[in-house]
């Protein structure tokens, strides 16, 4: 790597460590794909400024060409755990960007990943939540274990912290409703979050969770009758879902009325089947 170095003190002085790596880049992209091995390496070096350029630039590799950066997902996910933050931001980017197309090859990171799903830098937490959702989306199996630190995250202050908890958690539920149904009065509590992302994913979470156990959903009839006047029309429609599903004791004014005037026809089309489900209960 002595012509990665040479490369970089060949920038005039008083340019930034990030900016002497972005002149390397620019000029040598090919270069940094035949090096991945060293770049991996420097991450790890005691020097803070040669760890951030080699991170640095597997970032800016990975955003490109996430292939051959995938041999540094080892070196990545030691790098989240450095003190230095600007050296965490770009690791966790990276791994963001290989996850993307190779979720599986994250599957050592998940647990590294998940730790700083609360993490108060919201670069590093968005990008976070990004590849952790990637890697769960196509392994739910892969976070089980983590459900209830993930569980924790719905009283998140940070809108996007709750909507990628809840969302995590429908994922999961795919896979292991019987796990999520545990959380069944946390979700309930989330179905009028003010978010309406929020409020969606928690829905999808108690319809896939509440197969497992539907009384533990019909316990929150009370939400489910507020859900189902949602201004979000996929809001109202599994509201009707759940309400179908747990026979919840809910108005039948409210479902009828959903029948009748709703704008969305597949509102309409689900607040029939609520109604059907009442008319042919015992």
């Amino acid at each position: 790597m002595g012509e990665f170095n040479r490369a970089i003190d060949d920038v005039p002085d008083g340019t930034s460590p990030v900016d002497k790596a972005s002149s390397y880049a620019a000029r040598h992209p090919s270069h940094l794909q035949n090096h991945v091995s060293d770049l991996s390496r420097l991450t790890g070096v005691t020097d803070t400024g040669a760890s951030r350029h080699a991170t640095w630039c597997l970032m800016e590799l990975a955003e490109k060409t996430p292939e051959p950066v995938i041999d540094a997902v080892p070196a990545l996910t030691t790098a989240l755990t450095t003190d230095d933050e600007p050296t965490r931001t770009y690791a966790t980017y990276a791994l963001t960007c290989i996850s993307n197309q190779y979720p599986e090859e994250l599957l050592p990171a998940l647990d590294t990943l998940i730790n700083q799903l609360d993490n108060e830098n919201q670069t590093i937490r968005t990008n976070t939540h990004s590849a952790v959702g990637h890697i769960v989306n196509g392994y739910p199996d892969t976070a089980v274990a983590h459900t209830d630190s993930i569980a924790t995250l719905l009283e998140s202050d940070t809108k996007r912290v709750r909507n990628n908890a809840t969302g995590l958690l429908a994922d999961i539920a795919q896979e292991h409703p019987d796990r999520i149904i545990e959380y069944a009065d946390d979700l309930a509590a989330r179905l009028t979050d003010p978010n309406i992302q929020a409020r969606i994913n928690a829905s999808i979470a108690l319809l896939r969770a509440g197969e497992a156990n539907p009384e533990a959903v019909r316990n929150h009839h009370r939400q489910l009758e507020k859900a189902l006047d949602d201004s979000s029309p996929e809001m109202r429609a599994n509201a009707c879902v759940l309400v179908t599903n747990t026979d919840a004791p809910v108005s039948i004014e409210i479902l009828q009325e959903l029948r009748a005037n709703d704008p969305d026809e597949t509102v309409r089309d689900h607040a029939a089947m609520a109604i059907r489900r009442r008319d042919n209960s015992p």
